[in-house]
């Protein structure tokens, strides 16, 4: 049962990154705004009670930096695809390493 939490909680921790960059595109206070600001909100809370939840199941030295990576290197993909961001090759190395240090803490 840890697994799927764990994967929710990183997928509710990148929609929240992802969403609160899609309000930055509306003037502010706007109701697009006020509205894509409120769901990152209420999923950052998602993330946050479920990782509560986690540190209970898991050790803190695996999962803490193992879903700080992991959410990292989905933004990272996100904003490729959905901002069309420019990707420098010293990113890619990056994520890269990401996906490294990943392994070897869970390993």
């Amino acid at each position: 049962m840890k697994y799927p939490i764990l994967a929710i909680s990183i997928l509710a921790a990148v929609a929240a990154q992802v969403i609160i960059k899609s309000s930055s595109l509306y003037p502010l206070y706007s109701r697009k705004w006020l509205i894509t600001f409120a769901l990152s909100i209420i999923c950052y809370g998602i993330a946050f009670l479920l990782q509560t939840l986690l540190v209970r199941l898991l050790p803190l030295t695996k999962i803490g930096p193992s879903m700080a990576i992991s959410t990292m290197m989905l933004v990272f993909i996100a904003g490729i695809f959905f901002f069309n961001e420019s990707v420098q090759p010293k990113q890619i190395a990056g994520l890269l390493l990401g996906v490294l240090a990943t392994y070897l803490i869970l390993s």
